[in-house]
């Protein structure tokens, strides 16, 4: 089976941009941000699918895409915040006081431009938005945060057919793009989400994986994961494979044979929390895998789809529920 990671194809130093000159930039590989992903694993337990797989309580639902998404697989914290980004009207106004100690001038200059130090997980967004050269760059808006924390950013790769963007949690506000991030194990990290261009799109089969004929499931392979939806269960060189199909998307939960996982169950997980969100519409295909490491404690989420020539990914070890969110809420 392919891999399903890919980081954006790094065949040297030299193609991650450089940031801007007054911050210090150290080079890293795909290798370093593979290894960030797996020093933040997602617990759950193997043979059972987790009780606290709950759906976000606010994802943004948008038209088109697959009704489903990944089933949750650890425990979350009691204290999580959802993060999820409502564009209100900005309030420009210097206050209207009469009072001779106020100064409408500073307050004007606030209004006008955005708080760099901004931690607020909209302005996260809007100011790596507002730095990527890749027309109509697509975004996620949602994240979950634990109560406390703070969502920022660092933009490793910047050019106009392709971006990578690392989103971490901190414990106090930090700059996006500040010199103390780097996609390495001092920092959490919530996701790694990037875009490339390519010349044919589906072709790129590591990340568009074949998951068989899921529109002929043999009787002794399918299983009924709820919402008349039939997923396929199949078992090679000791993983086991829950594939189905939602409209242009494909989902597979991955595990190890010995693990015994609960499959189904998470699947339909997955499947219940796509009823009530849609992910984004691609233009061609989509796919969702949730793999989980031996001993079924880490799980590492790819979910990636297709606008045009351009490839989005996001690749997240927080749970899949969440990694779905993230996907619902991009725009």
């Amino acid at each position: 089976m392919d891999r399903i990671y890919r980081r954006p194809n790094k065949t040297d130093d030299s193609e991650f941009m450089s940031r801007a000159s007054n911050r210090r930039w150290m080079k890293l590989g795909p290798a370093v941000l593979v290894a960030a992903l797996a020093l933040n694993g997602c617990g759950t337990s193997p043979g059972n699918a987790p009780d606290e797989a709950n759906a976000p309580s606010d994802a943004a639902t948008e038209d088109g895409g697959a009704h489903g998404a990944a089933a949750g697989t650890g425990e979350q914290p009691d204290a999580a915040a959802s993060a999820e980004i409502e564009k209100e009207p900005a309030d420009n106004s210097a206050g209207g006081s009469n009072d001779s100690e106020s100064t409408p001038a500073d307050d004007s200059k606030e209004g006008d431009q955005p708080d760099s130090n901004a931690a607020d997980p909209e302005g996260v967004v809007d100011q790596v938005r507002a730095q990527l050269k890749l027309a109509d760059a697509e975004l996620p808006t949602k994240f979950e945060l634990a109560e406390g924390k703070y969502l920022t950013a660092s933009i490793e790769k910047n050019e106009e057919n392709a971006f990578n963007v690392v989103f971490y949690e901190t414990e106090e506000p930090v700059p996006v793009d500040d010199d103390s991030l780097n996609p390495d194990e001092s920092t959490p990290i919530l996701a790694i989400y990037n875009a490339e261009t390519y010349d044919d799109p589906t072709s790129v089969k590591d990340i568009f994986f074949d998951a068989g004929d899921l529109d002929n499931i043999p009787q002794e392979m399918a299983v009924d994961l709820g919402h008349d939806i039939v997923g396929m269960q199949e078992g090679a060189a000791g993983t086991q494979y829950l594939s189905w199909k939602e409209g242009r998307w494909v989902l597979q939960v991955k595990s190890l044979s010995l693990d015994e996982m609960d499959q189904p169950g998470i699947a339909k997980k997955m499947v219940d929390y796509l009823e009530g969100h849609s992910l984004p519409a691609p233009d061609d295909a989509g796919r969702v895998r949730a793999e989980y490491a031996e001993g079924g404690d880490r799980v590492r989420n790819l979910v990636a789809w297709n606008k045009g020539d351009v490839v989005y990914q996001i690749d997240t070890d927080h749970v899949p529920l969440e990694a779905l969110a993230m996907a619902v809420s991009v725009k």
